[in-house]
């Protein structure tokens, strides 16, 4: 298997350049296992979350919806009957 840009690029990385990238992984991980959020803080980063995911999801299964109409039919503004597809989709994400 040829390798690609990438894999090339990465083999050349410097050692110095390694390290920090182990550094940042390791603070990364210590940042979410202390992490102590408002619970506002939370809620917002759940329901962001939830929209994004929920989205790209349903966007990989032909969805066309924008991730601001995601929001607003998670809110429960504009739905009167979940008649399309694409709604049906994200409701059941």
């Amino acid at each position: 298997m040829e390798k690609t840009r990438f894999d090339k690029l990465i083999e050349n990385l410097p050692g110095e350049i390694w390290q920090k990238i182990a550094q940042i992984d390791e603070l990364k991980g210590r940042w979410v296992g202390s992490a102590r959020l408002h619970p506002q803080t939370l809620g917002r980063l759940k329901k962001s979350v939830l929209v994004t995911s929920s989205g790209s999801s349903t966007r990989i299964e032909g969805a066309k919806l924008t991730d601001e109409q995601i929001e607003k039919l998670l809110r429960g503004i504009d739905i009167q009957k979940l008649g399309d597809r694409d709604s049906q989709e994200v409701a059941g994400y």
